[in-house]
This record gives structure tokens, sequence and C-alpha cells, in this order.
């Protein structure tokens, strides 16, 4: 409840806030909306696992003792029934081990990745305007190093 209660306080902090200021978030990596909802995703993820756990407990605890409750006959179709149910819960709760599993490994992977140039690059492009750096490369500090000689290093630092 309280992870539910402070997405939302998220999510409307994130509608009063300006779009300069979250653009800045953005540009920063900052996202504490994702947070809040992987954290809301795993709770989410316990409670499934927890009320499996729950009525793989009830339906094992009905098996051992079926003998008390019914006779043989009416025991055998139960324990029959009871044990397709047992199965099927057995997988489902297999089945969310492994999607978490492979969700940890993703994200993981995702993580040591190297990061994608093509990223910075498209934005670059995107960001360029015609005639930028024509102040540049027609000045006279440009014209000097370049016939400066071929061991001479320029660096320019850049705003995004």
């Amino acid at each position: 409840m309280v992870e539910l209660l402070s997405t939302l306080a998220l999510a409307t902090k994130q509608v009063k806030q300006s779009r300069f200021k979250k653009f800045v978030k953005k540009l920063r990596g900052e996202n504490e909306i994702e947070a809040t909802l992987q954290r809301l995703d795993r709770l989410t993820l316990d409670e499934v696992r927890a009320t499996a756990a729950q009525t793989l407990e009830v339906v094992y605890g009905l098996v051992r003792h079926r003998r008390v409750v019914m006779d043989d006959a009416e025991g055998n179709e139960l324990v029959e029934r009871m044990s397709g149910a047992l199965e099927s819960i057995q997988e489902i709760v297999s089945k969310i081990n492994k999607a978490e599993r492979n969700k940890l490994r993703q994200d993981v992977r995702q993580w040591l990745s190297p990061p994608d140039p093509w990223k910075n690059y498209n934005l670059a492009c995107e960001s360029r305007h015609s005639g930028t750096g024509t102040w540049w490369i027609d000045g006279d500090a440009y014209a000097e190093w370049k016939c400066s000689g071929p061991s001479s290093l320029l660096w320019i630092n850049g705003k995004r």
C-alpha cells in the first residue's frame, strides 16, 4: 500500500513539474517513477508468490489429512483433483521464478552492456543547425592551428 501511495505521489509531482525540469532530469538520467514502479512490480511478484505458497500449503494439508475427512473412494477422487491442482500451482510458481530469473538476467546484461554510441550521435545530429561552427572554421585561431603542423592537438569542448 505504501508503494502504491508513493507511486501516486510521484505521478502527481511529475504532473506539477514544468517541462524544463522534466527535460533536465531526463538528461541527467533521474527517473524516480521508474524505480518506484520496479519496486511495485517486485512487491506484486512477492504477493503472487506468497499466495501460491499459502495455497500450496493448504493443498498439501488437505491431501495429508484426507483420510480423516472422507472414506477411501471419495478420498481418492479428491486426492486426484488436488494433485492436479497442486501440479498446476507448482507449474505456475516455477514459471514465475523462471520469469524473474530471466528479468534479472536481462537487467544485468543491460546494465553491463556498453552505452549506445548512436544515441549521442543521433542527438548531436538532430541538434545541429546549418552554419554551425563556421565562425570557428573561418576564424584566425583555427587557421593558425591548422598551419602549426601535423603533431598539434586541437581540443574543443562542446555544449548540448
